[in-house]
């Protein structure tokens, strides 16, 4: 997709090359550059996204989440958040709250230096990534619409 948006094989080519990174990062890296890259200058890249901890049904465990949500996004919000209550984050944030939450949640297990997200803070996982599932969802779509796009722009 990149490749066939660019009409300088040689700057593409470097480009593409420098997307896997020197120390060869992983795929991770790889699609969040590929993103940035590719999608930069699109309103959708440019927008963000509220969560919204009022879609957590026991007001009780809205703080705790909150916390969490916080701690993960590494002060990364758009404007200051509303404690309690929602914030705001910018698409490609989006993106990394969302590896990191997965990562400290599903790497729970295996045991690690990292904070991981322990059972004890997350009496309930669901209304915990209640908040953030239709926009993780939308996030994934938004990208594969862009993709299928480009393939029925090539093909006209």
């Amino acid at each position: 997709m990149y490749v066939s948006k660019n009409k300088d094989y040689n700057k593409t080519y470097g480009e593409l090359q420098a997307f896997f990174g020197k120390d060869k990062d992983g795929e991770l890296a790889f699609f969040k550059r590929f993103i940035s890259t590719t999608f930069q200058e699109e309103d959708f890249y440019k927008s963000n996204l509220l969560i919204d901890l009022h879609l957590i049904d026991i007001e009780e465990i809205r703080p705790v989440y909150y916390k969490i949500y916080l701690e993960k996004l590494k002060n990364r919000t758009v404007g200051q958040p509303t404690e309690n209550e929602s914030m705001s984050v910018q698409f490609i944030t989006f993106y990394d709250f969302i590896i990191e939450l997965r990562n400290r949640f599903f790497h729970n297990a295996k045991g690690s230096w990292q904070s991981n997200l322990e059972s004890t803070n997350l009496l309930f996982p669901d209304l915990f990534f209640k908040p953030l599932i239709n926009h993780g969802i939308n996030w994934i779509s938004i990208i594969l619409f862009e993709i299928i796009k480009n393939d029925f722009a090539k093909n006209e």
